[in-house]
């Protein structure tokens, strides 16, 4: 059995040509109450009652026991000694080196699944940038007062950063686990679901407001940003949440993220079309097409919903 190794350092007290040498040692030295201590530089390996002189040594072959006795004991399970203090065994070692590192384990998705897992921000990113823009299509186009609608977006540039960690927050507590079992829907599946359902629900009625009062507009438009910021933190917090969950290997992250950046440029980007068109004609007739546009974008990240369900891991 192979014990922890032992550095102690003696200059100038042994020729060149001993590079390895085997002493027998007493039956005393395998007490499990004599402990060794790593110093600096040279090695002692205690291997079935021998004390072995790995090469580089510099110990004379009369000093070992001197070198032993004067040694400090220190616990076998030190944080440089691999040795499980429970079971007493030691790994084997091989020259001093670390060892194969551990393989990472893999989710076995192919590359089709890990799109699909990307896919998820595609729709909420399209919708809300579409909503988070459309100040601009009722204050240049459908007559909203500017005045109000200043004072309210600056109300929702406060509410959406409070969003992220609330939605954490609620989210590790499994409030939904009741309605979805976790064993079926794993732990953020349920909550990406439904507030993916809202945030296209957002988006099909932001450009379609109840009324066309100036003051109306305004206040229309900041009840679809308040939702939709929720909406939107909800959907990113477990999307982030649920990838190092199904995706403990760094190259499949790495894999997954090329996908995430095609999905957020085109999201961001069809948004951007869609804002740039209703600049130009807000009419009610161009408005109620867009609107089923950017409902039909936001639903096409439910086809990751299957692949969320595989994030069952307990924080």
């Amino acid at each position: 059995m192979d014990v922890c190794l032992i550095e102690e350092e003696y200059e100038d007290m042994v020729p060149k040509e001993l590079e390895y040498h085997h002493l027998e040692v007493p039956e005393s030295a395998h007490n499990p109450q004599l402990q060794l201590e790593r110093q600096n530089s040279g090695c002692l390996r205690l291997r079935n009652k021998e004390l072995e002189l790995s090469p580089g040594c510099r110990h004379q072959a009369g000093d070992l026991d001197v070198a032993l006795q004067n040694l400090d004991p220190v616990m076998l399970g030190r944080s440089d000694c691999p040795t499980d203090m429970i079971t007493g065994s030691v790994p084997p070692m091989t020259g001093g080196d670390p060892g194969p590192a551990l393989e990472e384990k893999l989710s076995g998705h192919s590359m089709i699944r890990r799109a699909r897992f990307a896919s998820a921000i595609f729709g909420p990113l399209a919708s809300f940038t579409a909503v988070t823009f459309a100040r601009d299509v009722y204050t240049l186009q459908m007559g909203a007062d500017p005045q109000p609608m200043g004072v309210l977006m600056l109300l929702a540039a406060v509410w959406l950063p409070i969003c992220s960690p609330l939605a954490g927050y609620i989210m590790d507590r499994d409030l939904l686990t009741r309605c979805f079992p976790m064993a079926r829907w794993g732990r953020r599946a349920p909550w990406f679901l439904i507030h993916l359902l809202m945030l296209s629900l957002v988006a099909i009625g932001c450009f379609l407001p109840p009324s066309q009062n100036s003051q109306m507009l305004s206040y229309w438009v900041f009840i679809n940003v308040i939702v939709g910021s929720w909406c939107l933190a909800v959907c990113f917090t477990a999307w982030e949440a649920a990838r190092p969950e199904i995706y403990p290997s760094t190259n499949e992250r790495v894999c997954v993220e090329f996908f995430c950046k095609i999905f957020a440029g085109v999201g961001s980007a069809t948004a951007g079309l869609i804002i740039s068109f209703l600049l130009r004609n807000a009419s009610f007739p161009v408005r109620l097409p867009v609107s089923l546009l950017l409902f039909v974008l936001t639903i096409c990240s439910l086809q990751s919903v299957p692949v969320l369900t595989d994030a069952n891991t307990v924080s």
